[in-house]
């Protein structure tokens, strides 16, 4: 489940990405990640041990990572989307200055 820590501005995830689920997530955009087990035992993983973006396709080598070996009822990941729409800005920027330079 992908799921968006709300901008200061209280956007959402559905208003970053309406109709595409990515295949990875960015590391430096994980904002929290919980685990549910399938006996209901809640954990809460340290992002910063992420040194890869992650694979939402193959979570085989996220599980080995955290040492997961019981069975996963629910996977939570939540995105920072301040930080999200802060590099789109930044990004956008650049692209536009790019294609219309300043006046020196």
């Amino acid at each position: 489940m992908l799921l968006g820590k709300k901008t200061k501005d209280g956007k959402t995830l559905q208003e970053f990405m309406p109709e595409k689920f990515p295949v990875e997530v960015p590391v430096e955009h994980i904002f929290s990640i919980k685990v549910l087990t399938g006996k209901d035992k809640k954990i809460e993983l340290d992002p910063d041990e992420l040194i890869t973006p992650l694979d939402l396709q193959d979570l085989g080598s996220f599980y080995k990572l955290y040492n997961i070996k019981e069975h996963v009822k629910q996977l939570e990941i939540y995105l920072d989307l301040q930080s999200i729409q802060d590099k789109m800005l930044l990004e956008s920027s650049q692209f536009i200055e790019n294609i219309f330079p300043k006046d020196e």
